[in-house]
């Protein structure tokens, strides 16, 4: 594989991908692919858990004394949240894969763009609920400080 840039119609666009570039995004692209149908079989399992949780779980609990049929609902719908919330990100690095694909196939700068629009947000939604996150764990800690200082 040599450098020399590509003469496709990216260059008309005033950018230049490289064939060594061009076989990094195909591999990025086949590994991404990969991951994001691990996640989407991960989004069923935790699908398939809640409605487990929400059918059996439900009453093989209530037989064994333990948590009532509202707090297995509870669990289930978390279930559902964690879910949605996982789905998004996997969704996006699906799409990324799928473009980028097809952008290296045919060179195109328009699948090219849309490919790393989705790498960009599959990257921003990711940092956004790393923040949402840590922001929980701050405010469960200052949560914790008061409560002990009352006890």
């Amino acid at each position: 594989m040599n450098d020399s840039l590509l003469d496709n119609d990216l260059s008309s666009g005033g950018t230049q991908i490289t064939s060594k570039s061009q076989a990094f995004l195909k591999e990025t692209a086949k590994w991404t692919g990969f991951l994001s149908i691990l996640g989407f079989i991960g989004v069923g399992f935790m699908v398939l858990g809640a409605l487990l949780i929400l059918t059996v779980g439900g009453s093989f609990i209530a037989r064994t004394g333990g948590m009532g049929g509202m707090q297995t609902g509870i669990l289930a719908l978390v279930y559902l949240i964690m879910a949605a919330i996982y789905f998004v990100p996997v969704l996006y690095m699906y799409n990324f894969s799928k473009e980028m694909k097809k952008a290296v196939r045919t060179g195109s700068a328009q699948d090219y763009e849309n490919g790393f629009d989705y790498l960009k947000r599959h990257f921003k939604y990711v940092a956004i609920v790393a923040i949402v996150i840590l922001s929980l764990y701050v405010l469960m800690f200052f949560v914790g400080l008061l409560g002990a200082a009352m006890f």
